[in-house]
């Protein structure tokens, strides 16, 4: 039997994972020192933090959540592999995968990172 097909409207919104790779390891210990570069790159993203919360791991690495006006941002470090992640959601603030490359590189100083943008 066919699957049902729903002809339902889904609202906008774009959905990107962000992979940083070779991070200083210092940067990515304590959910403060990481907190500092997101803050900064929410504000280049124009967006504002209605709520956030973190919450570091023994012995190492954090998890951030920034519940922004248009949806969420979250981060999580692994300082052991000098590596960051970010999910990033946004129902009405439409970014260029080009704008978030210069932001990265600009406030991390890095040229090692991914920008995928999920297709629904």
């Amino acid at each position: 039997m066919p699957k049902k097909r729903f002809n339902k409207k889904r609202p906008f919104f774009q959905h990107y994972v962000i992979e940083l790779f070779n991070v200083d390891r210092d940067l990515l210990i304590k959910d403060t020192s990481v907190s500092n570069y997101i803050k900064k790159f929410i504000e280049k993203l124009k967006e504002k933090v209605v709520y956030s919360t973190s919450y570091n791991f023994t012995p190492y690495g954090t998890t951030l959540i920034f519940v922004l006006r248009s949806s969420h941002l979250i981060v999580h470090t692994w300082p052991a592999s000098n590596y960051l992640h970010i999910d990033f959601l946004t129902c009405f603030n439409p970014v260029q995968p080009t704008i978030l490359s210069e932001y990265i590189k600009s406030l991390f100083k890095i040229k090692d990172f991914k920008i995928k943008l999920i297709s629904y």
